[in-house]
């Protein structure tokens, strides 16, 4: 590795940060935990996860397949521990507003906003550095609210220096490699002040960048600067009550009036197939979905046999805020699985490559396992890792039992491997038979060895219309193979019968001739 000399430093994993109790309460609760670890490890092993046994800081759930009923769900993550600045050896983080995980490099890039740096840290050694200060041809520069980070290939940083309206590459010494301002094209309107938020770079050396009122979608350009076009613009929705109040109004009201624009993308992030995940607000686009997966031609290519992806519908108790979910950030993991988090509520949301959703785990709060401000994701294997800004700290989750058997189960899929798929499944049904994707998964491994009848069954209880008729089709198709030779053979002897009797009967009819006739 040629990256710049780095401070090593022991890698902190600190505890989680339990809510406070009063003293009275203390010592039986830490009682309580200590028995609870202590007791696994006399008997030889460890339990799945530490909070697994214990308080859940937030409750599980999944939406039906036409999203209109609430189900319960075991949780599917839990907190694991907790990264900040001071653990890191770099200081205190001030509103930081992104996070990139390099799995090759096990190395955490951190967009520390408020403190106008990037800290970068190898989770593997505890080694850290800091970005704030470099050199730009002879002359020292320096970073100005940086709020998106990521890290290509080949190891090149780049950051969306915000503040100074550009995105910066690094070298792995840190030292500076290109400038890239603010895109030559007249697209761009000449009063709309250039601020880059995200940046995402694929195999080929492509950028793309979202920024601040970039409402003709995300920029693309290549890897010289040159700005190729726009990629993936959300088209705008008027509501009914909006189109009334333009058809009934003066000119110089309409003049008065805001003009319907499309909203801008949140925030990006490359897939492993190279299609770009993006997620943007929910109200006034016509997509009727905050995730897109987008090709190459910008076009979404989910197609999910259940409602746009769009978080919560509204509120699922007394106290949560009413509303659609308000989607900050989205992560692309293995398998065509992708994470995207919910700012509004605290939530991350899990779905499969065809938009189906997984499970959801977090909320707003101040305990373990919650937030004040979740703005940013990442995933490091099967962990989540969750920026939030509003303590400073980045929350790692765990998969549980169930939410390893749902991951294995998609590998699976995936991988075509249907029979594994099918036996993971039914797992995770024992455990859940309320998530209506394990019935289906299950009726699509019966589908493949033939089990048409019984595939039916799965897919009714997945609520898999399209699933349903296809085996409905083939079970037909079956009975009516099985029966067929039967109905041949006998339709065959009848017609014999048939036959035979009508000959009979002509030859009982016929009178023979008599002698000189």
């Amino acid at each position: 590795m040629n990256w710049k000399a780095r401070r090593p430093r022991p890698f902190l994993r600190p505890a989680l940060r339990p809510a406070v109790r009063p003293a009275s309460r203390a010592l039986p609760a830490i009682l309580l935990s200590i028995l609870a670890a202590v007791c696994p490890v006399l008997a030889g092993h460890r339990p799945a996860h530490a909070l697994e046994t214990g308080a859940i800081p937030y409750q599980g759930y999944q939406y039906s397949t036409d999203q209109a009923t609430i189900l319960s769900a075991p949780p599917a993550y839990l907190p694991d521990r907790t990264l900040d600045g001071v653990s890191l050896g770099v200081g205190a983080l001030s509103s930081p507003s992104d996070l990139f995980l390099d799995e090759a490099e096990d190395l955490l890039a951190i967009a520390d906003t408020g403190n106008n740096r990037v800290v970068l840290a190898w989770l593997s050694t505890g080694e850290t550095e800091v970005l704030s200060t470099f050199d730009n041809d002879g002359l020292e520069d320096t970073l100005s609210a940086p709020s998106g980070v990521c890290i290509a290939e080949d190891g090149t940083l780049y950051v969306a220096d915000t503040g100074n309206g550009r995105i910066l590459s690094f070298d792995r010494s840190l030292a500076l490699v290109r400038e890239y301002g603010r895109p030559d094209t007249t697209l761009i309107g000449e009063k709309t002040e250039y601020k880059p938020l995200r940046v995402a770079v694929d195999r080929a050396g492509t950028l793309y960048v979202v920024g601040e009122n970039l409402i003709e979608g995300i920029v693309e350009m290549t890897g010289d600067g040159t700005f190729t076009g726009f990629v993936g613009t959300n088209l705008v929705s008027p509501n009914l009550w909006e189109l009334f109040w333009r058809a009934v109004a003066t000119r110089r009201q309409r003049e008065a009036m805001g003009l319907f624009v499309p909203v801008n993308f949140r925030s990006l992030d490359l897939a492993g197939d190279g299609f770009l995940m993006a997620v943007s607000q929910i109200e006034n686009n016509l997509s009727g979905s905050a995730v897109k997966r987008l090709n190459p031609g910008g076009i979404d290519v989910i197609r999910t046999r259940t409602l746009p992806l769009i978080g919560d519908q509204g509120p699922l108790w007394v106290g949560s805020e009413s509303g659609y979910s308000v989607f900050f950030d989205v992560a692309a993991a293995k398998d065509g699985i992708f994470y995207t988090v919910d700012n509004k509520r605290g939530r991350v949301f899990g779905y499969d490559q065809d938009g189906n959703l997984l499970f959801v785990f977090g909320q707003n709060g101040s305990q373990a396992g919650t937030f004040r401000s979740a703005v940013a994701l990442d995933t490091r294997g099967d962990d989540v890792l969750v920026l939030d800004a509003g303590t400073a700290l980045i929350q790692v989750f765990e998969p549980t039992v169930y939410g390893r058997l749902i991951l294995d189960a998609v590998t699976s899929q995936q991988g075509s491997d249907f029979g594994q798929a099918a036996e993971t499944w039914t797992q995770v049904r024992a455990l859940n038979a309320n998530l209506e994707l394990a019935h289906v998964g299950i009726g699509k491994a019966l589908m493949r060895e033939r089990r048409y009848r019984e595939a039916m069954a799965s897919f009714l209880l997945g609520r898999d219309r399209e699933g349903y008729s296809k085996a409905f089709k083939l079970h037909r198709r079956q009975v009516v193979s099985r029966i067929f030779p039967w109905f041949a053979s006998a339709a065959a002897i009848l017609v014999l019968l048939a036959v035979l009797l009508a000959n009979r009967r002509r030859r009982r009819g016929a009178v023979p001739a008599g002698p000189g006739k």
